[in-house]
Parts: C-alpha cells; sequence; structure tokens
C-alpha cells in the first residue's frame, strides 16, 4: 500500500467555498488520499514592522523629482521586506509541516517559492489560471523567475492545451506540464430546461474587468433591440470597471434593458448566482486579450456553471473555451472584439428557443463528465503521485 502524499498549499489568499465553489484542499481532505494543509500569506501581517526608506524622505518636497525617486525606492525597500519576512515565514511553516510536496496556486507564488523549495529539497508543484500564464509571460521581470520555476518544479499545472503551449514556449518541458480541470460545485447547479417567456433573458457573470469584453456585449446587445428583438442582459460581478460599464450603458440607451449586479458583498455569490440563472435563458461572454495580455487561460467556471444548469452559450473562442463549448452541440462562437458578430449570434439564438434545450442539455452532460468534483480531486492526486516520483 503506498503512503498518503502530503502536500501544503500555498497562495496569495483564500476565499471561502461558499463563494468559489468546492475547495481542492477540503476535497482532497474528504477524500482521505492526502494530508493536506493551507498556507496563505494574507494569514500573515507583512506589514508590520517595515523599515522607512532614508531618514530624509518625508523632508522632499511632496511631487517633486527627489520625493518620486525616494518614493520608488522606499517602495523597493518595502518590497524587499515583504519578501524575505514571506519566505522566512514559509520556511518556518514548511519545517513544522513537513510536507512531502509544496503545491503554488499560481505563477507568481511558484517562482517566489522555487528557490525555497529547491533549498528544503520539496518537490513543487504549480497551478496557473490566466494572467500569470498570459501577460505575466509577456513581462521581462518574470522570465528569469519563470524560468528557474521551470528549473525547479516538478509539475506545471494548466488549464487548457493553449496555457500548456505557451509555458512549453517559454522554456517548460513537455511532460512536465499537465493538464486539469478546476473544481466546480456542480450539485448547485441542477440541470433545467429552459421556458421561453416574452423576452429573452442573456445573462453573463464575469469580473468588471477589460478581458471579459463587457463592451462588446453592451454594443451587442444595443445592435440586438435597434434590431426589434425583445431582450435584456443581467451582469453579475465585481472589478475595477463597474463605473466606466455602466457610463457605456447609459450612453446606448440600455438602462431599461441592462441590469449590473455588484456581488463584492455577497456572502453566497454560488447561491446568489444560482438563483439568477434559474430565470435566464442564454448565457454570454465574449472574452478577449486585455491590452496587458491578460487572458481567460482556461475555461470560465462560470460559464461552466451555466452549461450545468442547462444553458446555451456565446462565446468567443478564448483559450480554454473548447473544452465545453461545441460549436453546434453545446452553444455558439462569435469572433473577438466584434459586436456585429455578437450581436448576430445572440439574435439567431434568441429566434430559435427551440435549440435552447438541445445545447443546454449537451452542455450539461459535458460539463458533468469534465468538472466533477470527485474525478478531479483524483486527477490531482494522481499529478502528486506523478510530481514526487518526478522529484529527485
Amino acid at each position: 500500500m503506498r503512503p498518503k502524499p502530503s502536500v501544503v498549499h500555498c497562495g496569495r489568499n483564500f476565499v471561502s467555498g461558499a463563494r468559489s465553489g468546492p475547495d481542492l484542499h477540503d476535497e482532497l481532505v474528504r477524500s482521505g488520499e492526502v494530508r493536506s494543509y493551507r498556507l496563505a500569506e494574507d494569514f500573515l501581517d507583512l506589514g508590520a514592522g517595515v523599515p522607512e526608506a532614508l531618514s530624509f524622505w518625508r523632508r522632499a518636497s511632496p511631487g517633486s523629482g527627489l520625493a518620486r525617486i525616494l518614493d520608488r525606492v522606499r517602495r523597493g525597500i518595502k518590497a524587499g521586506w515583504r519578501k524575505s519576512r514571506l519566505l522566512d515565514w514559509y520556511r518556518d511553516r514548511f519545517l513544522a509541516l513537513r510536507p512531502g510536496l509544496v503545491h503554488a496556486h499560481f505563477g507568481d507564488v511558484g517562482a517566489q517559492l522555487a528557490p525555497l523549495c529547491s533549498e528544503l529539497g520539496l518537490p513543487l508543484v504549480v497551478t496557473f489560471y490566466g494572467v500569470d500564464v498570459s501577460a505575466f509571460l509577456r513581462e521581462p521581470r518574470w522570465q528569469a523567475p519563470y524560468r528557474r520555476m521551470f528549473s525547479v518544479a516538478a509539475k506545471l499545472v494548466v488549464l487548457c492545451e493553449t496555457a500548456r503551449d505557451r509555458l512549453i514556449r517559454a522554456g517548460a518541458r513537455v511532460g512536465q506540464v499537465e493538464l486539469w480541470n478546476c473544481l466546480v460545485d456542480l450539485a448547485s447547479f441542477p440541470y433545467a430546461p429552459r421556458v421561453p417567456a416574452c423576452e429573452v433573458r442573456f445573462v453573463t457573470a464575469a469580473r468588471f474587468i477589460e478581458k471579459k469584453g463587457y463592451f462588446t456585449m453592451l454594443e451587442a446587445l444595443a445592435r440586438l433591440l435597434s434590431g426589434g428583438v425583445k431582450a435584456r442582459l443581467t451582469a453579475l460581478g465585481m472589478g475595477p470597471i463597474k463605473e466606466s460599464i455602466l457610463r457605456r450603458a447609459a450612453d446606448l440607451g440600455l438602462r431599461d434593458r441592462f441590469t449590473l449586479i455588484d456581488t463584492a458583498g455577497t456572502p453566497d455569490f454560488i447561491a446568489a448566482y444560482g438563483k439568477a440563472l434559474e430565470s435566464a435563458d442564454i448565457f454570454v461572454l465574449p472574452s478577449t486579450t486585455g491590452s496587458d495580455g491578460d487572458d481567460e487561460g482556461g475555461p470560465a467556471l462560470t460559464m461552466v456553471m451555466a452549461q450545468a444548469a442547462g444553458l446555451p452559450v456565446i462565446c468567443t473562442p478564448f483559450p480554454g473555451a473548447e473544452i465545453t463549448v461545441k460549436e453546434g452541440e453545446t452553444g455558439l462562437l462569435c469572433e473577438f472584439d466584434d459586436p456585429e458578430s455578437l450581436a448576430e449570434r445572440m439574435s439567431f439564438l434568441a429566434a430559435r428557443p427551440e435549440m435552447w434545450n438541445a445545447l443546454g442539455a449537451a452542455g450539461s452532460r459535458l460539463t458533468a463528465s469534465s468538472f466533477d468534483p470527485d474525478g478531479q480531486t483524483q486527477a490531482m492526486v494522481r499529478i502528486y503521485r506523478r510530481a514526487l516520483e518526478a522529484a529527485p
């Protein structure tokens, strides 16, 4: 009988399962096959004791060239102090817990921990989720840390083939990269057939950020309405461009046809989103690549949830969409950054309610087979075992 692997999960923060769906740590503990521990940087107050940079920093005139230079120096010293304290904290916890391997969540966390794992002889597994396998790969400051991580890590876990190819081009070894699907709380999104109402009810759930394609979505909705289609769009999310989205909707005359729900203060997003899906017909997500190079880097889990509930979907062919969106079988694809293309797809599906349940049922079956929490937990256990076998 093989001994149980022991793993410590490391990340910047951890949110409750009620908001994000099943937690990998909790599912591993429940499975009984892994001894799992969880650490997060927000458990540690890294601001305490940070030294001030240069005693005369505050005496510099605000806004002056000297003040700006000294402020950059001060921020650099703080960042170095924070990194040193953080690594000391992780070292102490690793030595106390004595895990068999370390699982870093997000590429930047893995890059930060790679030297420490190498020092302590701990196998490292790193999971990439989006920005860390898109925008970060373009930034010169991450190139050396990523190369060091590639030389140390036993396994690099990605959520789609595009992400795998990107890491390999950046220097990762072919056998080092593993494909995996995140855990989705499928039980909270039971399949239900769609029943047409007097208007077509589109829904989306995505952070209010550039890459989610909100402005394309709003322009497409305006085109749809101008063509005489009775429709409305509800958007759930949170993020920095919320006000810009609302202003654009107002400029397009969509106040009565567009509803934005800020979920920042929602204690149970899963429950709120499930309720919203009950009264929706079609899910829409025209994700794109942000100006900084950030893209999805894997399946959009809110879209997976909508498909589990039986909604047909319309989306762009972003990295990871191909896992659950098969053109004409589980949903429809539109062009990137193209309101006319999206409006055409929305109009086409709105006029054919007889297609909704065929697409929705097929999508629900596909997500059930691809994102089952038990199945993906076992898949991660197998990755851990391969990581332990690959480690020196």
